[in-house]
């Protein structure tokens, strides 16, 4: 079932995102807890953000926050997905389309004219390392079934 996400849902949230983060690489690996327990406030309270989760049997296996802004520079509303996520114990083509569903509808009650979703991983000196390949290509494959690939991301580090 996906529903829209609730305050007793947290602790699942941030179980998932350390996993999450542990997936992505150790580029990604490392959080502070308080600014993700900001984060997760800020997608439950923010007009413009809207926060899913996906559960199974009682437990939140899967995430998803959405935003939606107007572009200035093509002056066309727009939905981010900010972050999409399902356990890789549970994940499986259905699950992640139907998320993806889920956050597309939000996206068309907020008139948005299209969304984006991109694609991100690197080791903790910024750069893609073999776990972040497999990562990057599992998550990317998932998206370009399911949209058109209009870009990409780079990365550099600064300290």
């Amino acid at each position: 079932m996906i529903r829209e996400f609730d305050n007793k849902d947290v602790n699942d949230v941030i179980d998932l995102a350390m996993s999450h983060c542990e997936e992505n690489g150790t580029g990604f690996g490392k959080y502070d807890e308080h600014e993700l327990i900001t984060l997760i406030r800020k997608i439950k309270i923010a007009p413009d953000f809207h926060g899913l989760v996906y559960v199974e049997n009682g437990k939140v296996i899967g995430y998803a926050a959405c935003q939606s802004q107007w572009n200035p520079w093509n002056r066309y509303k727009e939905g981010i997905l900010q972050y999409f996520y399902i356990h890789p114990s549970f994940r499986n083509g259905f699950k992640s389309k139907s998320l993806l569903e889920q956050c597309q509808r939000w996206f068309e009650e907020q008139e948005c004219d299209y969304f984006i979703a991109t694609t991100m991983a690197f080791n903790n000196n910024f750069e893609v390392d073999d776990i972040n390949e497999e990562f990057l290509t599992k998550a990317e494959g998932f998206f370009e079934r399911q949209m058109t690939n209009a870009g990409s991301y780079f990365v550099k580090g600064l300290n």
